[in-house]
C-alpha cells in the first residue's frame, strides 16, 4: 500500500510540474504577460459598428477607448485583416506601435458603452462575476471570434480585476491629428495626481430637473477655486449624470469630477477649441447632494 501510495504521489508531482511547465512557458512566450511585466500598454483592435481600439495603461491602471467613427474607417475582409486595419489606422494617426495585432470581434453589439463598462465593474472580487467572465471568454474562443490566447485572456483578466469604469476614458476621434494624439495619451495620467494649482474652468448644465441645481453647483465649485465660466439647464432631462472632457489635458476633469465625488464616472473625451470650458459637467437625476455636506448646506 505504501509503495502504491509513493508511486501515486509521484505520478502526481510529475503532473503538477508539468502544468506549471506549461504555464511557464506560455507565460514566457505570452505578448500580454511581457507587455505587462514592462509597464507596457495593452493594445486591442474591438472589431464592431463603429470600430474601436483599447488601451490598457498597466502603470496608471487607466483604459482608454477610443471610438472611430465609420465615415473614417469601415475594415471589410476576415476579423484579422479588419484588425489589421485598425491597428494601421491608429498607428498613422496617432503614432502608436505594437508587435502584434490583437483583437475581439464583437460585432453582434456585445460591446455598446454600457454593457462594456458593465464588464469591468467588478468591485472586488467576486466567484460569481470570474465564472462569468471565463465563460465570456470560452464563448469567444469557441466562436473563433479573437485571437487572444487562453494564457494571454487570463493575464489581461488578471490585470483588469477591479477596475470600474472611473477607470475609463472614452475617447471619441475627431479626424484633428494633434487634439486625438494628445487625447489617446490621456491614459498616461494617474487622476489622484492631478495637480493641485491646475485652474479648472468648467461648464456645468443642469439635466436632473431640480430647479436652480446649477447655480448652486457653480457657487459651490466656485467656493473650491474652479473657473465656472457658464451654467445654465440642459435641454433635456437625464438620468445619468456625465463629464465631458474638451481640453488637450484630462486634468480638469478628473479635478472637479473628484470635486463633485462623481468618483464612479467614466471621463468622456472629444477636444473642442471652441469651449472655453476644459470640462463640461452635465448633472443628471442621479446626482446626489448627500454625499456633499457642504453643498447641501448651502
Amino acid at each position: 500500500m505504501k509503495r502504491f501510495n509513493l508511486k501515486k504521489e509521484r505520478v502526481l508531482l510529475f503532473m503538477g510540474l508539468m502544468i506549471v511547465s506549461v504555464f511557464i512557458i506560455a507565460h514566457f512566450y505570452s505578448s500580454v504577460s511581457l507587455r505587462v511585466s514592462r509597464n507596457g500598454n495593452i493594445g486591442f483592435a474591438v472589431i464592431s459598428n463603429p470600430p474601436r481600439f483599447v488601451v490598457y495603461r498597466p502603470a496608471s491602471r487607466m483604459v482608454n477607448v477610443i471610438n472611430i467613427p465609420g465615415k473614417l474607417l469601415n475594415p471589410r475582409g476576415t476579423d484579422y485583416q479588419k484588425a489589421a486595419a485598425i491597428y494601421r489606422f491608429v498607428s498613422k494617426n496617432l503614432i502608436i506601435s505594437y508587435n502584434s495585432v490583437l483583437y475581439v470581434s464583437i460585432e453582434n453589439e456585445f460591446l455598446t458603452k454600457k454593457e462594456f463598462l458593465d464588464f469591468f465593474k467588478f468591485e472586488g472580487f467576486k466567484p460569481g462575476q470570474a465564472i462569468e467572465a471565463l465563460q465570456y471568454i470560452w464563448k469567444l474562443k469557441n466562436a473563433k471570434a479573437t485571437n487572444f490566447s487562453w494564457n494571454d485572456a487570463l493575464i489581461a483578466y488578471l490585470e483588469i480585476l477591479g477596475l470600474n469604469s472611473s477607470n475609463f476614458i472614452i475617447t471619441h476621434f475627431t479626424g484633428n491629428l494633434n487634439a486625438d494624439k494628445l487625447n489617446l495619451h490621456m491614459s498616461d495620467y494617474n487622476p489622484f495626481l492631478t495637480a493641485k494649482n491646475t485652474v479648472v474652468k468648467v461648464e456645468i448644465l443642469n439635466a436632473s430637473g431640480v430647479k436652480n441645481r446649477a447655480a448652486k453647483i457653480a457657487k459651490y465649485l466656485r467656493e473650491k477655486g474652479v473657473d465656472v465660466v457658464r451654467f445654465g439647464n440642459f435641454s433635456s432631462i437625464r438620468k445619468e449624470s456625465k463629464i465631458v472632457n474638451c481640453s488637450d489635458s484630462v486634468h480638469s476633469a478628473f479635478k472637479v469630477r473628484n470635486i463633485l465625488k462623481l468618483h464612479s464616472l467614466a471621463i468622456y473625451s472629444k477636444y473642442d477649441s471652441s469651449k472655453m470650458a476644459d470640462a463640461i459637467v452635465i448633472v443628471g437625476t442621479d446626482f446626489n447632494e448627500e454625499g456633499i455636506p457642504e453643498l447641501k448646506r448651502q
